[in-house]
């Protein structure tokens, strides 16, 4: 790996540790990548060391016309981000399916498409372990919780709540729609800063189907 694929973030970091005298194993261990996870190699980190010393001007900017050029146009790469978002509470939304979506991908790898995603800040995180209440029991869920805040003390200390052996079909297209949800599965493409991890789309399926697919197991 070439000193040309560090930013000039990472460019910053590694000068800061050569004024702190240290080598160049050691700036290797303590430079990270975007995601936050994994480190440059050594060879990486050589080769941005040699450059500062020869041009201690150098910020890690890159030459105009340096460098490959993209394989993937500013166009391409917003209609990617958008049909993610668009489909991510409706399908799981794989490589694969994105490269189906959009057929000048699959002649690409798959890490350049996770890399597209990665850019928009989008991250395949755990969806929110917040189970989803759907659109027809929504109201009624508001008006109950609206009511418990009116009621004496007295009263709500009355109150036990117990569970109990509950068996579920899917009897309906809504019951039907949170069972697919659950079918989406435990991940999906959402903003690595989290500010869209409550939004419908990126929480998980509703408690019916939960305790649907329990029982379903126990038996």
């Amino acid at each position: 790996m070439s000193a040309y694929q560090l930013t000039p973030f990472e460019v910053g970091q590694v000068k800061a540790h050569m004024e702190h005298g240290l080598g160049c194993t050691t700036i290797a261990s303590k430079v990270f990548k975007a995601d936050g996870k994994t480190t440059f190699g050594e060879t990486a980190i050589l080769n941005c060391i040699n450059r500062l010393r020869k041009e201690p001007s150098w910020r890690g900017d890159r030459a105009e016309g340096s460098g490959a050029p993209r394989k993937t146009t500013t166009k391409q790469d917003k209609e990617i981000v958008r049909w993610v978002l668009k489909s991510r509470g409706k399908e799981k939304v794989s490589v694969s399916k994105i490269q189906k979506q959009f057929p000048k991908l699959r002649a690409l790898s798959d890490t350049l498409v996770e890399e597209r995603l990665q850019e928009a800040d989008l991250e395949y995180l755990r969806r929110r372990r917040k189970p989803i209440v759907t659109k027809e029991y929504l109201k009624d869920r508001v008006e109950y919780c609206r009511s418990l805040k009116h009621k004496r003390t007295a009263t709500l200390e009355k109150w036990a709540y117990t569970d109990g052996t509950v068996y579920y079909l899917d009897r309906n297209a809504a019951e039907h729609q949170n069972s697919k949800r659950r079918a989406l599965g435990t991940h999906v493409w959402r903003k690595s800063d989290n500010t869209d991890a409550l939004y419908e789309e990126c929480i998980g399926p509703s408690n019916y189907s939960v305790r649907r697919a329990a029982h379903t197991y126990r038996r």
